[in-house]
């Protein structure tokens, strides 16, 4: 079974990053990623040259929304009072949606710490602005459905949406 696994995610991970490259190339000639750009700054306010914050703040409402998601409805779960001294380690937690969330919340914290270096490094070197919030808005528009697929349990479309 083993080298059955191993065969599979060979063949997997490739033709996974393959797909999910070329999504993102006709994400990119069909401009579906400057419509977010825009549609945020607008409803927003934000200027161009302070829209990564936004994608920043953005990625902590997610982290946050996870983290909700799972204690909550491991709250709805419990038959006994919560009792917050150990959350980490409650029951509730470690099966169905809150797992998921939970999974998902600290997946975001992982992803923000590359992100936020990537921000970094970018605006140190003092790479073109609109270049930044492609990539941004572009990061953007994959975490919110990868939150999505991992609180349904779609581990298909949660891999293709983490790529």
């Amino acid at each position: 079974m083993g080298c059955q696994n191993f065969s599979m995610i060979l063949l997997f991970v490739p033709a996974l990053y393959l797909s999910a490259f070329a999504v993102a190339c006709f994400e990119f000639h069909a401009g579906y990623v400057d419509v977010v750009t825009t549609t945020l700054m607008e409803l927003s306010g934000v200027a161009e040259d302070r829209y990564f914050a936004l994608v920043l703040f953005c990625s902590w409402l997610l982290w946050e929304t996870s983290f909700l998601v799972s204690t909550l409805c491991a709250a709805l779960q419990r038959g006994k009072p919560w009792d917050n001294s150990t959350p980490r380690t409650l029951e509730e937690k470690k099966q169905g949606l809150p797992l998921r969330a939970q999974s998902a919340h600290y997946n975001e914290a992982e992803q923000f710490c590359f992100m936020m270096a990537f921000v970094l490094v970018a605006l140190f070197l003092k790479e073109d602005v609109k270049w930044i919030n492609f990539c941004c808005s572009g990061w953007l528009v994959h975490r919110v459905p990868f939150h999505v697929m991992y609180w349904l349990n779609i581990d298909a479309l949660r891999s293709f949406s983490y790529v």
